[in-house]
């Protein structure tokens, strides 16, 4: 909710307080709609379960893979080469990122919507 906070404050010049308050009520209606009716909640669950997540985690594994420097994702996994992992390890991890898990998540995708 941080980030929406932030948008606001930065997007639309509201101060921190009306846009954490924005943030809160739609919260609020959102989670009040979802209590009260379960067609509501089974639309949120699915587009979420469904939908959001298999999308972002295509999403996140093209960026990492492709787009973001190597030395970043190593100093990352690594964090800050405190941790000990080859190299031959760290070459395996994008050669997953980039052509592994983008396939391997599409195929759960599209099989969640078949049985759907």
């Amino acid at each position: 909710m941080e980030v929406v906070t932030v948008y606001l404050e930065e997007e639309y010049r509201l101060t921190r307080k009306k846009a954490a308050i924005l943030v809160c009520l739609g919260a609020f209606v959102l989670g009040a709609l979802s209590s009260f009716s379960p067609a509501f909640f089974n639309l949120l669950d699915t587009a979420s379960a469904k939908w959001m997540l298999p999308i972002g985690g295509i999403f996140i594994s093209l960026f990492v893979g492709w787009y973001l420097d190597k030395r970043m994702v190593f100093a990352e996994l690594t964090n800050d080469g405190s941790l000990k992992y080859s190299i031959k390890f760290l070459k395996a991890y994008i050669f997953i990122l980039r052509y592994i898990a983008p396939v391997a998540i599409l195929a759960i995708f599209v099989y969640g919507l078949m049985m759907w």
